[in-house]
């Protein structure tokens, strides 16, 4: 199965030391026009969420993972 389908299939995708995906669903909100300062509903939608797995954190910073 590819990585596109994948995640609809099972909401989540994990490569195992480096990375994980999951579709999260993002709730209506209020938003405001910066220009115009005018407020409007921001619908609802599912977004992509990235989390970095702990060998990658680790290999980005080493000083924080000796704390």
């Amino acid at each position: 199965m590819s990585f596109s389908g994948a995640l609809p299939a099972c909401d989540c995708m994990e490569i195992r030391g480096f990375e994980s995906f999951a579709v999260r669903e993002q709730p209506i909100r209020q938003g405001r026009n910066p220009r115009t300062e005018t407020r409007i509903v921001v619908p609802a939608k599912t977004v992509l969420a990235f989390k970095a797995g702990k060998e990658m954190r680790d290999r980005l910073s080493p000083e924080v993972a000796l704390r």
